[in-house]
């Protein structure tokens, strides 16, 4: 992420075996519904600036099925 561009990406975890890999990611805040594209670059790794474009809405669907792992101490 670059200083003000208003997401941030976090690593919640990974797995993977027989030709096959899964990687989770936390998205904060949440976006707005409509495209948002994401960009990776590892210059020292020799790979170049890439994008990918998804709807937002994806993401807002996958978060309203979340639940709370340490409910608020009321």
């Amino acid at each position: 992420m670059h200083e003000g561009d208003g997401l941030a990406i976090s690593p919640q975890g990974s797995g993977g075996g027989s030709g096959s890999w899964r990687y989770e990611l936390w998205v904060r805040p949440l976006p707005p519904p409509g495209p948002v594209t994401f960009g990776v670059s590892w210059p020292e790794q020799g790979i170049d600036e890439a994008t990918a474009t998804i709807d937002g809405q994806r993401i807002l669907d996958a978060a309203a099925l979340a639940h709370p792992f340490f409910p608020s101490a009321r």
